[in-house]
């Protein structure tokens, strides 16, 4: 559910690297790969640790 409601966040503000990214954590959890799951989520962590970053940066 919480996939989801990300896809359409991120899919609705044009980041599609990121909503591209929530689709396949979403996928392989559907497909109980979780090992692979927590690969993509922490590559996710990282992506959206470097677009708030940027927005901060942009703010200053």
């Amino acid at each position: 559910i919480l996939a989801h409601g990300l896809k359409g966040v991120f899919g609705s503000y044009g980041f599609e690297n990121i909503y591209l990214l929530i689709c396949k954590i979403d996928d392989l959890l559907k497909e109980n790969k979780k090992n692979e799951a927590l690969e993509s989520i922490i590559l996710l962590e990282k992506n959206i640790n470097e677009l708030e970053i940027i927005y901060v940066d942009e703010e200053i």
